[in-house]
């Protein structure tokens, strides 16, 4: 096929559309490398409105999370592999997921290969709404720690800090972190 989507199986569908949505900026924008949807909780607030970098760490983090399912149309550095959709021709030009990495941080790392070899953005597309029922699969986060050392290796001296400027963007600020938010203040 002309396109790959890669899509977890706790999901559910909001817009009947979401699919076609998601893969169109693949179609019209060459520039676009990866696609990635808008994901809410259950209780409908933002799970995954793309991934941001801060200052303080290589890990990336869900912008938005928690918040209203409201979210700006942006060029992101990487969104989440649970809803993502790109070409199959640079899928094989970037040789898929690197095999380093188990069940973790292969797609953000893909993103920003996207970005350093293909010179194509990755963005975030808040019309392609799903429910993500996150963390229903058993074992998911057994190798955490591994992935994180390996994608540090990887990225961590390379990596751009945007989360102050997505945020500027949108009106807002980073005024603060804990290891499950960040504050965001006007």
């Amino acid at each position: 096929g002309e396109y790959i989507l890669f899509v977890n199986n706790d999901m559910e569908a909001i817009a009947p559309d979401w699919l076609d949505t998601l893969i169109a900026p693949l179609r019209d924008q060459p520039e676009i490398g990866i696609t990635g949807g808008r994901l809410l909780f259950g209780d409908r607030t933002i799970q995954h409105a793309g991934l941001v970098f801060s200052d303080r760490t290589s890990l990336a983090y869900h912008a938005y999370l928690g918040a209203p399912p409201e979210a700006a149309h942006v060029v992101m550095q990487a969104v989440t592999g649970a809803c993502m959709a790109m070409r199959a021709t640079d899928w094989a030009k970037l040789r898929g997921f690197n095999p380093l990495f188990l069940n973790g941080c292969e797609d953000v790392d893909l993103c920003l290969r996207m970005k350093r070899v293909l010179q194509r953005d990755t963005l975030y597309v808040p019309d392609s709404l799903l429910i993500h029922h996150e963390g229903k699969s058993p074992g998911r986060g057994r190798f955490v720690l591994p992935n994180r050392w390996i994608f540090h290796k990887l990225w961590g001296d390379t990596l751009i800090p945007d989360d102050q400027s997505v945020y500027r963007d949108d009106g807002f600020r980073a005024i603060g972190y804990t290891s499950n938010d960040t504050w965001l203040a006007p």
